[in-house]
């Protein structure tokens, strides 16, 4: 006779389920200062978060997944023809398109903090001078754009959609 022992099943990870404004605020920005503020997202003891700390990529995703949703109705209406930073980072199909030739990027797409918003987030030898497609050039080459997004787009002058330097429209240094 043949006996077999049940495995002994792993705990799971307990799931958080109570989304605070600092989860919902890290998911929009990226930025938070306390690990009080998003439970869960850093690995950090209790208090200020060490610069350059990676957040836990799951509990990040397990958020995204159960606020997007939200996240992106509420922003959607503050900022047409952008995304928040972790649809950059989850949901982004590639990477914004550098429209003038520029330093190279400094890190790899596969590491770490190596993108923001869809563009590299450090290069060798920055200069003002390069450009990426804008965040709303990039969602309407994609198809992504809502009806009321290409409805207030359509009242900015096209060379100010189509470009964009590293921080924003307008914005380079």
């Amino acid at each position: 006779m043949i006996v077999t022992q049940r495995k002994t099943p792993r705990p799971r990870k307990a799931r958080i389920t109570d989304w605070t404004d600092g989860h919902r605020e890290f998911l929009k920005t990226g930025f938070a200062f306390f690990t009080s503020e998003c439970p869960g997202f850093f690995e950090a003891p209790d208090g200020l978060i060490p610069h350059g700390t990676a957040p836990n990529m799951e509990a990040v995703r397990e958020a995204w997944d159960c606020l997007r949703v939200e996240i992106l109705r509420d922003w959607l209406q503050a900022h047409p023809g952008t995304r928040p930073r972790y649809w950059w980072e989850i949901d982004a199909p590639e990477p914004r398109r550098r429209m003038l030739r520029g330093p190279k990027r400094l890190y790899a797409a596969d590491q770490p903090d190596g993108w923001w918003y869809g563009v590299p987030s450090r290069f060798e030898d920055f200069h003002h001078e390069i450009v990426f497609e804008s965040q709303a050039a990039y969602l309407q080459r994609h198809g992504l754009l809502s009806d009321a997004e290409r409805a207030v787009l359509g009242r900015i002058p096209a060379e100010e959609i189509v470009l964009s330097g590293p921080l924003g429209p307008g914005r380079t240094a």
